[in-house]
């Protein structure tokens, strides 16, 4: 490994990381999500895009009533957050999703050790609540875990060749927010997802350490919202080609380390 793995940062954790909870409609897990981030020592910013707002004390988190963007409206409403962010680091958190705090802290730790570096998080472990117990399973294998090539060609080719999914790990705020300036309205979940891991590593290094880093409930072989990037990767007809082509332009188009 390249980078430096362990290092104390200068500033106190809550003026170098925020984590971005995003929400629609659940209530019960977002007051659960609320208390277990709350005792984390970092600011906490709330966007929940519920119609009406629920009950509950949000006060001790920075909390947004979006409810303007809706369901469909995720772009808009991330678009929003992290123009609001001041920390220079940033994570996105679902609502039932449990990011480790130590994790948390190490990735923050690591990145302002590795001003080369501008992703960091470390693998993830799924649950599935039964009546009576609860079973736990991991869901990575273990990949290369250092993408430090000078090339962003070959970071992007690398990560996406074993791609444990970097969209809740912690990022540089900068680099979010230059990406969501510069996605087009409109773009679908999918490519959302596959254009934020290839601005990501266009633009810096990457590095997932080996940790257990989240804990998320698993689902049953599907997306809620059926969105799944291997489907919009394999379909084949003339307009899922055309969308999938000026996507592609698109990303080949933005001020990256690319050439």
């Amino acid at each position: 490994m390249q980078g430096k793995y362990s290092s104390e940062p200068a500033l106190p954790l809550n003026e170098l990381l925020t984590v971005v909870l995003i929400t629609h409609n659940r209530p019960a897990f977002l007051r659960r999500a609320v208390k277990y981030y709350s005792s984390l020592p970092c600011r906490i910013m709330v966007l929940d895009s519920t119609p009406d707002r629920p009950e509950g004390d949000f006060s001790s988190v920075d909390y947004h009533h979006v409810p303007q963007f809706a369901y469909w409206g995720m772009q808009a409403k991330l678009a929003y957050g992290v123009e609001q962010l001041t920390t220079p680091y940033m994570v996105l958190a679902a609502d039932d999703d449990f990011i480790l705090h130590e994790s948390l802290t190490e990735s923050v730790n690591f990145l302002e050790a590795n001003r080369d570096y501008g992703l960091c998080h470390g693998y993830c472990l799924m649950y599935l609540a039964l009546a009576g117990s609860v079973s736990y399973y991991r869901r990575d294998k273990k990949v290369c875990e250092d993408y430090a090539s000078e090339r962003a060609e070959d970071r992007i080719l690398d990560f996406m060749h074993q791609y444990v999914p970097p969209f809740y790990g912690v990022c540089r705020t900068s680099i979010i927010k230059n990406w969501y300036a510069a996605l087009p309205p409109g773009t679908s979940f999918e490519w959302q997802e596959i254009g934020h891991t290839y601005y990501l590593l266009a633009n810096a290094k990457a590095r997932i350490l080996p940790i257990p880093y989240v804990v998320r409930e698993i689902n049953f072989g599907f997306s809620d919202h059926n969105t799944e990037v291997y489907h919009a990767l394999s379909y084949t007809d003339s307009k899922s080609v055309a969308e999938r082509e000026a996507f592609a332009e698109f990303l080949a188009s933005l001020p990256t380390g690319i050439n």
